[in-house]
């Protein structure tokens, strides 16, 4: 599913409340680029905007800034129920409603 996500050959139309939820208070601690004066880009974590929609949010985080950023993507994903996943590590983090990492 990320694959075709990031290829955009599957863009989701269904729209998910915990999704939209988590988007806003991930961009609430960490603005999404697109959002940010030239002049703050430079203090962002990410490397990119946002690739998101209703049903996924996928994020390029710089990678000296990932010990800060992913703690909190994980903590966000666990309170709304949301499935994680890093292709870096291809490893997946489930919410514990739905068991361990796979």
């Amino acid at each position: 599913m990320y694959q075709q996500l990031y290829e955009q050959q599957r863009i989701p139309t269904v729209q998910h409340v915990d999704v939209y939820a988590f988007y806003n208070e991930l961009t609430a601690r960490y603005p999404d680029l697109d959002t940010l004066a030239d002049e703050d880009i430079d203090a962002s974590p990410w490397a990119s905007s946002f690739d998101r929609s209703g049903s996924h949010v996928i994020m390029f985080m710089l990678e000296q800034r990932a010990d800060e950023v992913v703690p909190v993507v994980l903590e966000l994903a666990e309170m709304y129920g949301l499935v994680c996943f890093d292709p870096q590590t291809k490893k997946v983090h489930l919410p514990s409603h739905l068991g361990q990492e796979a």
